[in-house]
C-alpha cells in the first residue's frame, strides 16, 4: 500500500512539474483513501473533507464529518523554524 502512494505521488509532482506535494487536498472519505490524502498533502496542508462517500461504517473519519469536527495539526515548531 505504502508504494502505490509513493507512486501517486511521484505521479503528482509529474503533473506539477516539480517536487511539490499540494497544500490543499479534497477528500471523499473512505477507508482506503483517507490516508492517500493524508500522505499526499504538503506539511502545513490541508485536508478537506467533501462528503462520506463510502458509508458510516467504512470511513475512519465519519464521526467528526458527522458532528463538523475540525482537526487541526500540532508540532514542536512552526514551518520556519523546523528548516535548517
Amino acid at each position: 500500500m505504502a508504494e502505490g502512494r509513493a507512486r501517486l505521488r511521484r505521479r503528482l509532482w509529474e503533473v506539477v512539474g516539480e517536487r511539490r506535494s499540494p497544500r490543499i487536498v479534497f477528500e471523499h472519505p473512505g477507508e482506503d483513501t483517507v490516508p492517500t490524502s493524508i500522505f499526499v498533502c504538503d506539511t502545513g496542508g490541508m485536508v478537506v473533507i467533501c462528503a462520506g462517500t463510502s458509508g458510516y461504517t467504512r470511513s475512519p473519519i465519519c464521526a467528526p464529518l458527522v458532528r463538523q469536527k475540525r482537526f487541526q495539526g500540532s508540532h514542536f515548531a512552526n514551518d520556519e523554524q523546523r528548516r535548517p
